[in-house]
């Protein structure tokens, strides 16, 4: 009898124990839903997130430095790097000298009389930039089986740089239980952004805007979206680069499944500083984002980045964002860089895998 007894507890203690643990499961999805998908005051918060090798192990301070075409998701005055050669009349005229000699140089004299003004002038209307294209994809493995892939093009066009890019998240197989334990199907989350940008450069600064649509799906809820966003990076000395984003300057969000009234995205401002010494590759970099429209202090977060070169084409990567640790390293060649980079999710459930290429064409 006592025998029987012992083995109906133990039969009820696992029964139990099984609840308790997928439970916990739920709730550790849901929690994680609510830092990169849907939450109560604001849409589209996988945009909010960072992916990506270079961006995680940096600890998210890519505002200042950004320059390939992910900066489309992270500061859109980035793309303007993407610049090709700017050449002039007196560049062409170098050219030609080294190419045919002082006696043989195709350019005739008296070309380049004038005024140094006049010279500067016709320089500048006659200043022809090449084409140059860059293509960056990266994919993020986070917790809990949660994919996230970002592609983006960057060339040069209208006197500026165009980005076209795609983020895409998604969520699949988790399956929900009722508080009898019992199966209520999978949650499929899956969220999907497509951005269009713009930068130019003007002196020491530049400038970039972009505009996103987005779309979310949440099992039976939907929410559509889309914003504005702009940003700035400024050099005002050869070792000092600020950079300065803000994201939903102007943007609204539907969740169809509850009402047809739009609601207001969050303004999110990001703002960084790079350190470069000079003769080096090393990069310093701080900054912080803060979510303009929220009222809870929480809304902070500090930021802290560092590169260190081991080879010419090597390097190492560190980063803290709030109190989350990040490391990775890279190559960086001619016309490709590779980067790797790993963190733990905010809810330190494990461990977070990124990688990124960058082709320069």
């Amino acid at each position: 009898m006592q025998k029987e007894n012992r083995r109906r507890m133990q039969k009820k203690y696992k029964h139990l124990k099984e609840i308790i643990m997928k439970k916990t499961t739920i709730l550790i999805f849901l929690s994680a839903i609510l830092t990169t998908g849907l939450s109560a005051d604001t849409g589209g918060r996988p945009m909010q997130g960072i992916y990506g090798a270079e961006t995680v192990g940096k600890g998210g301070t890519v505002t200042a430095t950004v320059n390939n075409p992910s900066a489309i998701f992270w500061n859109p005055a980035g793309l303007a790097h993407i610049n090709g050669i700017t050449q002039t009349e007196e560049s062409i005229e170098k050219e030609a000298e080294e190419a045919f000699g002082t006696e043989s140089n195709p350019i005739p004299e008296k070309f380049w009389e004038g005024s140094n003004e006049d010279k500067e002038e016709k320089d500048k209307s006659n200043a022809l930039r090449s084409f140059e294209m860059q293509i960056f994809t990266a994919y993020s493995h986070l917790t809990l089986d949660r994919q996230v892939a970002l592609g983006a093009i960057g060339f040069t066009a209208l006197k500026g740089t165009i980005g076209i890019g795609f983020l895409g998240t998604q969520v699949l197989g988790i399956d929900g239980y009722d508080s009898s334990g019992a199966s209520t199907g999978a949650i499929d989350y899956q969220f999907g952004a497509v951005i269009l940008a713009y930068a130019w450069e003007s002196g020491p600064s530049k400038f970039g805007v972009s505009g996103t649509y987005m779309s979310e799906y949440l099992g039976g809820p939907s929410v559509n979206g889309a914003n504005l966003n702009a940003g700035w990076q400024f050099d005002p000395i050869p070792i000092i680069s600020l950079g300065v984003n803000l994201q939903n300057i102007a943007g609204m969000y539907q969740e169809t499944a509850a009402t047809d009234s739009y609601e207001k995205m969050d303004t999110i401002m990001d703002l960084a500083l790079a350190i470069l010494p000079p003769s080096t590759n090393i990069e310093i970099l701080f900054g912080f984002r803060n979510n303009l429209d929220a009222e809870e202090t929480s809304s902070f977060t500090s930021r802290m980045g560092l590169v260190i070169p081991i080879t010419q084409s090597m390097f190492l990567m560190g980063g803290v964002e709030g109190e989350n640790l990040s490391f990775g390293a890279g190559i960086n060649l001619n016309f490709l860089k590779f980067s790797y980079a790993v963190n733990q999710d905010p809810l330190r459930t494990g461990f977070q895998h990124h990688v990124d290429l960058n082709f320069k064409f």
